[in-house]
């Protein structure tokens, strides 16, 4: 089986575990690690090495954690990344952690059930694009509320969930960008070159 730590600020993880638990049961080979207010880095940093440690039997260790570039993410990515078999997803919510939770179960490959964990928390959003669609072709539909990650969202954040991009349209986008700055270098390397054969 592969390992499972959730991490995050606050109490995030022990409060997706306390769902987790009443929807699944008792996770096993599973382990919660909050960075609360009273930690420091070095704090979390112990926290999580002893998680893996727990967990060293396992076949990998996915870490499912809050925010990318947060404290419990780099943290997590610092300390897994030398051990091998150690994958560290960001952006975690409860549907994504229900997946992975049971997915991980008859998988043995860390690294595909790491992709796995983001397309699920990818398509987390798309209901929420639909309902969006369907009430914009339906002026009668008036979307008040809804619930994302059992928190209430009113219609401001419904609709502004609604408009992210999908993922290929962002890989879309940041090619698009990046084909225009290797074209701009390729320019002036280009007129740097000639520059240089004039100069000769």
């Amino acid at each position: 089986m592969i390992g499972l730590i959730v991490t995050g600020h606050g109490h995030f993880a022990s409060g997706l575990t306390t769902s987790l638990n009443l929807i699944a049961g008792d996770a096993k080979e599973y382990v919660a690690v909050d960075f609360e207010a009273t930690d420091s880095t070095d704090d979390l940093a112990k926290k999580l090495t002893d998680a893996m440690d727990s967990l060293k039997d396992c076949e990998g260790i996915i870490v499912l954690s809050d925010l990318a570039g947060g404290s419990p993410f780099k943290t997590a990515v610092e300390i897994g990344f030398p051990r091998g078999n150690v994958e560290v997803v960001a952006g975690t919510n409860l549907g994504m952690l229900v997946e992975i939770n049971l997915t991980r179960t008859f998988s043995e490959d860390v690294h595909a059930l790491a992709e796995s964990a983001c397309n699920v928390g990818k398509d987390q959003v798309m209901p929420i694009k639909v309902l969006s669609k369907f009430a914009k072709d339906h002026p009668e539909v008036i979307l008040k509320v809804g619930i994302v990650d059992n928190e209430i969202a009113d219609k401001e954040m419904l609709n502004t969930l609604s408009s992210i991009p999908s993922r290929d349209a962002l890989l879309t986008q940041l090619a698009g960008g990046m084909i225009g700055l290797v074209r701009d270098l390729s320019i002036c390397l280009d007129l740097y070159s000639k520059e240089k054969e004039e100069e000769k």
